[in-house]
């Protein structure tokens, strides 16, 4: 995991505006590969810490593929988890929210 910058102001580089989003990006491009379990793993924990930290809900976790038709981020090998609902589920379990 490698620290980002914090920031009170998103800066646009989508089709819609990403103020109050969690942005997180995993390294690599995941049309093409498979997920590391440690980068779940790691991805897991960081979800389930922002969400403790800022009161969110597993159910708020989404792919940026969910908020625009212009890209396939975060790829098929990801998405996969967000779609079968594995990652809110791991994170709930994490947080003990019942999904």
């Amino acid at each position: 995991m490698k620290p980002g910058r914090l920031s009170t102001r998103a800066i646009p580089i989508t089709n819609y505006d990403p103020t109050g989003h969690v942005l997180i990006c995993l390294m690599g491009n995941y049309e093409n590969i498979e997920v590391a379990p440690e980068q779940m793993e790691a991805l897991i924990d960081f979800c389930s810490y922002m969400a403790k930290t800022y009161g969110l809900s597993p159910d708020d976790i989404q792919g940026h593929k969910d908020y625009s038709d212009q890209t396939v981020c975060p790829g098929k090998n990801l998405y996969r988890y967000l779609e079968d609902g594995s990652i809110r589920s791991k994170v709930a379990g994490k947080l003990q929210f019942k999904p």
